[in-house]
C-alpha cells in the first residue's frame, strides 16, 4: 500500500536526475509482473489510515478495507517541514518523484536557488 501512483522505485537517483538535462524516469525496483509472479498485490494512490487490530484489517485513506493475517507496518517518512511563512509554492521537498518534478520545474538558468539542508541528498542537490 502506498499514497504514489507509482510501482514502488529507486529514490536515491531522484537528487541526481532532477538536475541534469534530461527528464527524470522513474527506476522501479520491480515489475507488474514480479508481484503477480510471488502473489504481491500492489495498492497505490492510497495510504493507510488506521488499523483495527481486533479485526484485523486496515483502512485506506479511499474508505476501503485491507484484511491481513500479519502486518507490516512499513510507515517510511516525510520531510520536516520549515516554519517559515511566505515561502508557499516556492518551497519544494525533494522526497517522491513527484517532487522531483516539481524542483525541476523551478530551475531555469539564471535563477538563483537556496537548498537548505546538509545531508547527502541537499549536497547532492546543490
Amino acid at each position: 500500500v502506498g499514497d504514489e501512483p507509482h510501482l514502488p522505485y529507486e529514490r536515491p537517483p531522484l537528487s541526481k536526475e532532477a538536475m541534469t538535462g534530461e527528464a527524470p524516469a522513474i527506476k522501479a525496483i520491480a515489475t507488474d509482473a514480479l508481484f503477480a509472479e510471488r502473489s504481491i498485490r500492489h495498492i497505490h494512490s492510497v495510504r493507510a489510515v488506521a488499523i483495527d487490530r481486533a479485526a484485523h484489517r486496515v483502512q485506506l485513506s479511499d474508505g476501503s478495507f485491507l484484511p491481513y493475517d500479519k502486518l507490516l507496518l512499513a510507515t517510511g517518512s516525510v520531510p520536516r517541514q520549515l516554519p517559515m511563512p511566505g515561502l508557499g509554492s516556492r518551497c519544494v521537498y525533494l522526497r517522491t518523484f513527484s517532487d522531483a518534478l516539481a524542483i525541476r520545474a523551478h530551475l531555469s538558468a539564471g535563477n538563483r536557488v537556496a537548498v537548505i539542508g546538509g545531508g547527502f541528498i541537499g549536497l547532492e542537490l546543490a
